[in-house]
Order: C-alpha cells, then structure tokens, then sequence
C-alpha cells in the first residue's frame, strides 16, 4: 500500500506467474512461458482463468523447443477440456507425446558430440536452462505417467469408466501406493544430483 493523493491505494505487483525459492514447484517445473503451472492469460491473473472468462494466451511465442513442447501439451488440455493436470486420465496420451518429444530433444543433445544442434525455436544451440528444464519435465511426467497408468487400471478394477470425470474424481493420488509429495521429494532429489553434474 502506498499513499497517493491523500488516499491508500493498493501497489502490490501481480505476477502472471512468479518464481518461488529454490525448493519451490516453479524452481522445478517452471521454463519459458508455458511450461510448468499456469500461463499468461488474456486478461492476466488476477481474473480466474476458465473457458468463458479468462484463457491462456496461445497468441504468445513458446521461449523454445521445450517450451513449445508445453504449449502444445496445454492446447491438448485445453482441448479436451481437463478438470485436473493430475487427475484427469483423458491427458495421458498428450503426456506421452509430450515425455515423447522431451526425450528426442534429450537424446539429440546428449548424443551431439559436435555442438552442431539448433533449437528449432530458437536457431541457437540450446541454453542450460532449457537442457535442465527438459530433464525436469522428463523426470515430472515419467512419475504422473505412471500414476495415470495405476489410475486407469484402478478405475477399471472398481468398474469405473475411465472417460468419465465424476468417476476419476473417485480415485485420486490419495489412492496410490506413493503419495505424491513424496515424489516429489524423490524428484527433488534427482534434480539435484542432475544439476551437481
């Protein structure tokens, strides 16, 4: 708050979306513009974001190739009209494209011995950011791929359909073997021990 004029007025800076601490989600899974939670929107975050009111801005260039990798991932979200990132099972096989393309992008890294690869995106080679990024979405959605895979075959052992969001609301990550904070910790972990190297 600050005083202008004689009145309050309210200064607070509002963020599209921030970076957290060095333990945060956005420090994990955060890179260019859509990759990781949330996204610029139209009308900006202080409106919530749904179909009708506020959607994310897919008029906005992806960073680069990883980044275009997630924008793609949340226009199949969007698509499909997804309740959850988590818990709706209807975005598994825009999961798999995604680790899919992440992997490629990985591999033509790795195995470039010369330094000739250009990001696509970007006609430069790719940034340590963008390669650490990569590793980070690899390493996020092998763990969510897996726990969509349990969910589906859980679904089907309790006769639930699969396609139905009343019925994946029935069977949450509560439900599973491993919680998910402790996937998380254990990504955590690997990203640390990846970023030491």
């Amino acid at each position: 708050m600050s005083l202008k004029r004689g009145k309050l007025v309210d200064t607070r800076t509002e963020w599209d979306f921030g970076q957290g601490g060095m333990f945060s989600k956005s420090a994990i899974s955060r890179h260019g513009t859509f990759m990781g939670s949330g996204c610029l929107t139209y009308l900006g975050p202080l409106v919530a974001i749904g179909p009708h009111r506020n959607s994310y801005n897919f008029e906005v260039a992806p960073v680069d190739y990883p980044d275009y990798v997630a924008m793609e991932h949340d226009l199949d979200q969007e698509d499909i009209g997804t309740f959850d990132w988590l818990e709706d099972t209807r975005t598994l096989p825009g999961d798999r494209r995604a680790i899919k393309q992440w992997r490629e992008y990985w591999n033509t890294i790795a195995t470039d011995t010369k330094g000739e690869f250009v990001d696509p995106i970007t006609g430069r080679a790719p940034s340590n950011e963008a390669i650490q990024a990569t590793s980070n979405a690899i390493t996020l959605f092998r763990a969510m791929i897996k726990y969509k895979e349990w969910k589906i075959k859980e679904m089907g052992r309790r006769g639930l359909d699969q396609n139905n969001p009343s019925d994946m609301k029935k069977v949450t990550i509560d439900d599973y073997g491993i919680k998910w904070y402790e996937i998380k910790r254990k990504a955590g972990k690997i990203l640390l021990k990846s970023g030491q190297n």
